[in-house]
């Protein structure tokens, strides 16, 4: 074997270690090989996701995105979102997906609330739901109902600029985002989070996932009404560099949740566990974030994900 490929695959065990400690080296070198395979060949391998569900995942050259964290490290992609929803849903529960992409997090939330519960996922990118409709049809996760809008401050239409990674599109421009890569820009149908809340009858959400890419506080803005009434649990990208180039102050997330007085988690490789954020924050690092209702959950309750799969 070449001696810059054993380099490379060696730097991708050491970082992949270093995000998933608890997925074993020997599991991760034959994904890293494999997947290598896949999108040199551009196969679409279906993967087993959480108890009972399926995701295709198109493997293309030089894809080094969202399907590649997925196929790497399944359900440790994003510990403190799988933990959260195995915390907090429910069996009947109702959630929200706010930016469902392929559909890793749907999928999981359809599995905890069951065929009496009901998950909405939003996705305004066309080819990206064609998947996540795809995926619920492999994994028979007929609680999920999907949504083809953006979620912002107030009903319109917007630019969403798709690059190579589906999973990064993005409200901003991706070269002020993230340093460049060409992009296709598609006009996309916004709504409010109120009014969507509204249109489906106003339902008890127990749990809201949001991943928009930097939009996050137009989601909020536009959901003032809902947050004030549901009072969910609620997981949140915090991704500073998306967030500036949208002009927003990275800061202005942890604010909204602070004025409801939510607690802030975060996902804690030593505890296994949500654990309290620690003061001052990430600085430019991405986060997951859980925002949990002060009045409704207790830290030393919040718990570890159960039936974690490697």
């Amino acid at each position: 074997m070449r001696a810059d490929l054993l380099r490379a695959y060696a730097g991708s065990l050491r970082a992949l270690r270093e995000r998933a400690p608890d997925v074993g080296v020997p599991t991760l070198l034959a994904r890293i090989v494999f997947w290598r395979i896949c999108r040199g060949v551009g196969l679409r391998p279906v993967i087993r996701l959480h108890d009972s569900s399926r995701m295709r995942l198109t493997a293309a050259p030089g894809d080094h995105g969202v399907r590649t964290g997925v196929f790497l490290l399944r359900d440790h992609y994003e510990p403190s979102v799988r933990a959260a929803i195995d915390r907090f849903l429910q069996p009947g529960d109702v959630a929200f997906d706010i930016g469902a992409n392929f559909g890793l997090w749907a999928l999981r939330m359809a599995e905890r609330v069951g065929p009496t519960g009901k998950v909405a996922a939003f996705e305004p990118a066309p080819d990206t739901l064609d998947g996540l409709l795809q995926n619920a049809r492999l994994s028979g996760a007929d609680a999920i109902e999907t949504h083809q809008v953006a979620l912002g401050a107030e009903a319109g239409v917007a630019d969403l600029h798709m690059p190579a990674d589906p999973g990064s599109a993005s409200l901003a421009a991706h070269d002020a985002a993230d340093g460049g890569g060409a992009t296709t820009v598609l006009r996309v149908r916004v709504e409010t989070l109120d009014a969507v809340w509204r249109a489906t009858g106003a339902p008890a959400v127990r749990l809201v996932k949001i991943d928009a890419e930097g939009a996050e506080p137009l989601v909020l803005r536009g959901g003032a009404d809902f947050f004030a009434a549901c009072r969910p649990v609620t997981c949140c990208e915090i991704n500073p560099p998306r967030l500036r180039a949208l002009g927003f102050d990275p800061a202005v997330v942890m604010d909204f949740f602070t004025r409801l007085n939510y607690r802030c988690a975060v996902w804690s490789h030593a505890a296994h566990a949500l654990a309290p954020r620690p003061a001052g924050g990430g600085g430019d690092v991405i986060e997951d974030v859980v925002f949990i209702p002060a009045d409704q959950d207790e830290p030393n309750a919040w718990g570890a994900p159960r039936g974690t799969r490697s």
